[in-house]
């Protein structure tokens, strides 16, 4: 092989090599764009490294960039575009096309959604405390705030908010419990639903006519309750939890004034007698209500 041979294979082989280093070099070379609107950052990382950025307009507008400091030309349209919700695609080596980030995170309205939790209500549906939501019973539960929103005064009223529950007048003061269309006959002593207050059965038909203060919780029992309650209980049980008093002295008044004369006043009050031992609670409610069409203004009776 001559010199001129030798020379020739020599210059081609520094060439080639040089040809492919320069592109590594390029890539390796570090950028420094500084922070500020996008428009402008992404403006400086095109001058500095001769990509063509495709985007529209509306999708920079108002946008700023953390800018980019001393990375290589890949990672810095990475940082440029860090916090700005956008993202890019390269359409070609010297193409990058911007586009909006898809989210993998929920939003933070879904996200405190799925922390929000449901209230947990206690009950003692079958004697015990347990979270409402695990006792196998159909049932209809008041505390002591949705009795206090609803006004719930009377077993009525307790009816009025509760599915599958009716009130029958049987007399003038008296009432035929119906719980999902199953009750007792007209003229028999016994009930198909029993009122249970505090662990005591009140059976009779009187007591459906009961007024209700200083009521701490109220479950209404579907179904056949025999199991825990016994007799009179084949459609269901209203069980009454009152307010239990404590070392905490509490007092409550009200006055309620209506149309025909209506005069309502209601006290209620609880504490310690000896604390830690011995306790009281009172309720006590005066209601007085003029029918005008039985009575005539002088509070005599129609003839």
């Amino acid at each position: 092989m001559n010199s001129i041979t030798v020379r020739a294979v020599f210059f081609v082989t520094i060439i080639s090599l040089l040809l492919f280093t320069i592109p590594v070099m390029a890539d390796q070379t570090s950028i420094t764009i500084k922070s500020g609107t996008l428009q402008e950052a992404l403006d400086a990382y095109s001058k500095a490294t001769g990509t063509t950025i495709v985007c529209s307009n509306e999708l920079i507008k108002g946008k700023n960039s953390p800018g980019a400091q001393n990375t290589s030309a890949g990672d810095a349209l990475q940082q440029i575009l860090q916090g700005t919700g956008l993202t890019f695609e390269m359409a070609d080596n010297n193409t990058a096309i911007l586009k909006e980030k898809k989210s993998t995170e929920k939003s933070e309205l879904q996200q405190n959604r799925m922390k929000t939790n449901l209230e947990e209500v206690t009950v003692t549906a079958q004697k015990r405390e347990e979270n409402v939501q695990e006792v196998p019973i159909s049932m209809t539960v008041f505390n002591e705030f949705a009795i206090e929103d609803r006004k719930i005064e009377s077993i009525q009223d307790v009816a009025s908010y509760t599915s599958n529950l009716a009130l029958i007048p049987k007399g003038a003061i008296t009432y035929l419990p119906s719980i999902r269309g199953i009750s007792s006959t007209i003229g028999t002593s016994s009930q198909a639903t029993s009122i249970i207050i505090d662990g005591i059965p009140v059976s009779n038909a009187g007591g459906f006519n009961l007024t209700l203060m200083g009521i701490e919780r109220i479950e209404v029992l579907k179904g056949p309750q025999g199991t825990l309650y016994g007799k009179d209980t084949e459609a269901g049980v209203i069980n009454i939890i009152t307010k239990q008093p404590d070392n905490e002295t509490r007092g409550k008044a009200g006055v309620e004034f209506g149309e025909d004369s209506k005069k309502k006043y209601t006290f209620s009050a609880s504490g310690p007698i000896v604390e830690d031992k011995l306790f009281l609670g009172v309720s006590a409610k005066h209601y007085l209500l003029f029918d005008s069409r039985r009575y005539t203004k002088s509070g005599k009776p129609y003839q």
